[in-house]
């Protein structure tokens, strides 16, 4: 079991990835208003580089019997909601909500787990479009790794 903590994009996202993955620029964003292109390519920059790392992530599992799992702690309002407002979602805003909480999700399974799983994935799929809450990660990974608990001792 392993478990990555990337940087992920947060705010001050053109300090989120080398800057060998600047690749969008003001100039590709010609249709926001002025003050959001750089906000908007620096972010574009940092999901860029993320998907780079999940993608090497996944490079470094996909020969073994593996199960890859990521999602991100959270969304962002960027300029969703209001043309002046790019950070985490409010709570009491529907639109930034929204956004706040809606987050990318995604499960890479091997080809040797496939084979060795093959319930599982078929289960898997069958879910495979459902909602998703992430206080359920836990039972969920305890479930698809078959992890047995016979008791559980809280506040000890």
């Amino acid at each position: 079991f392993y478990f990555f903590h990337l940087m992920g994009s947060h705010f001050k996202f053109d300090m989120r990835y080398p800057k060998e993955f600047s690749k969008f620029s003001e100039k590709d964003y010609t249709d926001k208003l002025i003050h959001q292109r750089s906000t908007l390519a620096a972010y574009d920059n940092s999901i860029l580089y993320n998907d780079y790392v999940v993608y090497n992530i996944i490079q470094l599992f996909k020969d073994k019997e593996s199960i890859i799992i990521y999602l991100s702690d959270h969304g962002l309002d960027i300029y969703n909601s209001s043309d002046n407002y790019a950070a985490h979602g409010i709570p009491n805003n529907p639109i930034s909500s929204k956004y706040g909480s809606e987050i990318p999700f995604l499960i890479y399974i091997s080809e040797s787990y496939k084979k060795k799983y093959p319930n599982t994935v078929k289960q898997l799929n069958e879910i495979k479009n459902n909602a998703f809450r992430t206080d359920s990660l836990m039972n969920f990974i305890m479930y698809i790794g078959n992890f047995k608990v016979d008791d559980i001792i809280l506040n000890q």
